[in-house]
């Protein structure tokens, strides 16, 4: 890869094709991403995470985001389902370079409110294959071995899915259906394999690169993320901490903000008001499709095509344009861009609508307001010769 490529430049590309095949919560697809990564670099960490996606209902992406996307980016990957047999499980771990594992419809096994399955061999391995030292013994030709289990687990299932000290384990997505009209790409097409191939080589080499980095974050930075970021959620997070740093650019806020939104409790964030959780949606809409400005119009209809955006859904046009827009970013104005829906998508035109850089100000200064990052002590090395302070500065 060559040297003046930015370090984010292989993430955004492989979040841009995910995005492509699955309709899901953009922080879903930013933790996908940095999993991925996190996949083929395993051995730079002590723990890695699970990623577990589930619904309540069938054909909401589930399967494409933790079976087919892992199976086409994932480093080393073994799918398993209920089907799977002791010996083959077993014989996977008998490799040279032991798998990541992508189970298929894991209620089936734990059954739907995952209270079941706690004594067979697939609870034995993943309750405990997410830390390095994890292994299994086991017979081959007469002699007892005893081999690694180390690796990521991608779940996904109906309901609960699995039991508690697995789902403790594991990254949560709770997936929804995707609304009538998006359109996705089929994980399966000959075409979307060959792109991942390609994708995949990319992603492996940008991880490979940066294992030193992401073992020296585990070591020191990952402490100061956020005060919660502690005991569980650190062996689950960290990683994908990890390679956010790494990546640089808007990865580690993208991250900070998918960790708020997925692993804390209500009682431990802020709720949003509706203006407070407009201007984040739009902020988002604003830098994935790296607009700078957008209209009104358009943007009732990117907001009502978001994961979690039944609200706009069920809230009419003039309400979101004359009263929530305005309250989260002020009067529209007549301004000139792109049209993005409709018979004109595409060409230039003018109507009412927004500047990109002052939604974008306001949004970080809101999330900078609600979740403020922990203070990061830089130590000085000369610190203990002239009894200098350490510097405090913002998180990483």
């Amino acid at each position: 890869m060559p040297s003046n490529l930015p370090a984010d430049y292989i993430p955004n590309k492989v979040r841009q094709f995910i995005s492509q095949l699955v309709y899901a919560k953009p922080a879903y697809l930013d933790v996908v991403t940095m999993a991925l990564a996190v996949s083929h670099a395993k051995d730079a960490f002590t723990t890695v995470p699970y990623i577990l996606a589930t619904s309540d209902q069938p054909a909401s992406g589930k399967s494409t985001i933790a079976l087919d996307v892992p199976m086409l980016l994932g480093d080393r990957m073994e799918s398993i389902d209920r089907t799977t047999t002791r010996d083959a499980l077993n014989n996977m771990f008998l490799e040279r370079l032991t798998p990541n594992t992508a189970w298929d419809d894991i209620g089936k096994i734990f059954g739907p409110n995952g209270t079941s399955g706690s004594t067979t061999n697939f609870y034995t391995v993943l309750v405990k294959s997410y830390r390095k030292d994890a292994t299994t013994s086991m017979s081959r030709n007469g002699a007892r071995m005893t081999v690694s289990t180390y690796g990521m687990a991608w779940m996904n299932g109906l309901k609960n899915a699995v039991p508690q000290d697995l789902f403790t384990r594991s990254i949560h997505l709770q997936m929804e259906a995707a609304p009538d009209g998006v359109k996705l790409r089929d994980a399966l097409e000959d075409s979307v394999g060959g792109e991942a191939k390609i994708l995949k080589e990319a992603l492996h080499a940008w991880a490979g690169s940066h294992k030193e980095q992401f073992t020296g974050y585990m070591r020191n930075q990952v402490r100061t993320v956020h005060p919660k970021l502690e005991k569980r959620r650190r062996q689950t997070w960290g990683p994908i901490f990890a390679a956010a740093s790494a990546a640089g650019g808007e990865w580690p806020r993208k991250i900070f903000d998918a960790f708020v939104a997925i692993a804390l409790d209500s009682d431990e964030t802020p709720t949003l008001v509706p203006d407070q959780k407009c201007l984040f949606d739009t902020a988002a809409i604003l830098m994935e499709r790296g607009l700078s400005e957008i209209f009104a119009s358009d943007l009732i209809q990117a907001l009502r095509e978001v994961p979690d955006g039944q609200f706009y859904r069920d809230s009419d046009a003039e309400y979101l344009v004359r009263t929530l827009f305005t309250s989260a970013f002020g009067q529209p104005r007549k301004i000139a861009g792109k049209v993005l829906y409709g018979p004109n998508a595409g060409q230039r035109g003018k109507a009412l609508g927004w500047r990109a850089g002052p939604i974008l100000k306001d949004a970080a200064d809101m999330r900078d307001l609600l979740y403020p990052e922990q203070a990061t002590e830089v130590v000085d090395p000369l610190a203990d010769v002239f009894d200098f302070e350490p510097l405090l500065v913002r998180g990483t």
